[in-house]
């Protein structure tokens, strides 16, 4: 994730998609901020989890820490009212909409404002992003993904959806995940495994690469992307796609390979 640093006045903080401006002391000082529509999340160097923005039933306008999240997490992420964190190898969810099959376990709540352990993940995570309709994690290099899968962007039939995750064919050594997908059925997942870019889903925009706009729950490797790739971004939205691919000589910089 990228975080935009502001100066002014009054020191240096943060400008978040969600609620404008953080700042950044004397409160926590982070190791990464995860913007998004209406919900972000800060993971501090100490590795604790601070939340705020907007969710259907409540709003927090300033970071407050998330129970259970004090100490132990090396990741996180966010989108449309829900985040998950990787905290001491196993994945947890939560959220304030009511977006729940991609929050991974089934809800006791309309609302879980409390972090669950995602079905199935209690170990071995390393990576995990959600969406505005589902979420996937790398576990022990394996692609896993639950939630919507109306354009396939969980793999396999397209329809439907899973609280359960499940775990991607024919993908192994994942070492990057990477979606988009606004609050509806339709999203893209796009996966670096063995140092090849691989995606799925949906593709009206050319964002897996092809120009078969036929959605598929089948990853499917993108042409030219076959060696060398080390990272993978989406469009929120789902207008793009880019990657990065080194090679020769040129590995220390790399190459920005986009598509649209």
């Amino acid at each position: 994730a990228v975080a935009v640093v502001v100066e002014t006045p009054g020191g240096s903080g943060y400008l978040s998609a969600a609620f404008g401006y953080i700042p950044a002391g004397p409160g926590p000082a982070w190791a990464e901020v995860v913007p998004s529509l209406d919900y972000s999340c800060g993971l501090t160097r100490a590795g604790a989890v601070y939340c705020w923005g907007s969710g259907s039933y409540y709003q927090q306008f300033v970071p407050l820490p998330i129970d259970g999240m004090s100490s132990g997490v090396t990741d996180i992420t966010a989108a449309y009212g829900r985040a998950c964190a990787v905290k001491n190898g196993a994945a947890y969810c939560w959220s304030s909409s009511e977006w729940y099959p991609a929050l991974g376990f089934p809800r006791a709540e309309w609302v879980e404002e409390q972090p669950h352990q995602v079905t199935g993940m209690a170990a071995g995570v390393s990576e995990i992003v959600t969406s505005g309709n589902h979420t996937c994690a790398i576990k022990s290099g394996r692609a896993y993904c639950w939630g919507e899968n109306g354009s396939g962007e969980i793999s396999g039939p397209i329809g439907g959806q899973s609280v359960t995750p499940r775990e991607v064919p024919g993908l192994t050594s994942v070492t990057r995940v990477a979606m988009n997908g606004a609050d509806t059925e339709s999203g893209t997942t796009c996966a670096v495994a063995d140092s090849a870019l691989w995606c799925w889903g949906d593709n009206a925009w050319f964002q897996r690469g092809s120009t078969d706009t036929s959605p598929t729950g089948t990853p499917t490797r993108v042409s030219g992307m076959g060696s060398g790739v080390s990272d993978v971004a989406l469009h929120d939205i789902g207008y793009a796609t880019c990657a990065v691919r080194n090679g020769g000589a040129r590995a220390a910089r790399g190459d920005i390979v986009a598509f649209v």
